[in-house]
């Protein structure tokens, strides 16, 4: 079932390649490139689900991500959290992170894990 997503990604390629794919699946994408920018589209818009960005300049996606489950509207959206450092998945149960994305990743692990939680 097609979805609204936030995706926060910094690298414009990597933003631009996201909306793309997800397009294709019938998917709207909100595209962020900072967490102001991030919390901005959250306060004006509804989500299904979030794809964020860890590594960010300036603020980082942990704080992207404390914005939505602290809020009463998006505390139980899907997000997926995309990251370089594999190591960041030893903090997953501190941040309430079930779903990965590390960096590389392919489109079809991109695919399979938003056609799995918005079906």
């Amino acid at each position: 079932m097609p979805g609204r997503i936030l995706i926060l990604e910094d690298d414009p390629d990597q933003n631009l390649m996201m909306c793309d794919v997800l397009g294709v699946d019938g998917h709207t994408c909100l595209s962020a490139r900072s967490v102001d920018e991030a919390e901005r589209i959250l306060a004006e818009n509804a989500v299904d689900m979030a794809i964020l960005d860890m590594n960010l300049p300036g603020r980082t996606g942990l704080e992207a991500l404390a914005t939505i489950r602290q809020s009463p509207t998006l505390h139980a959206i899907p997000v997926i959290v995309v990251t370089a450092n594999p190591q960041f998945q030893n903090q997953a149960e501190e941040y309430e992170i079930e779903l990965f994305l590390v960096k590389p990743f392919s489109v079809a692990q991109l695919r399979t894990l938003v056609k799995r939680y918005l079906a």
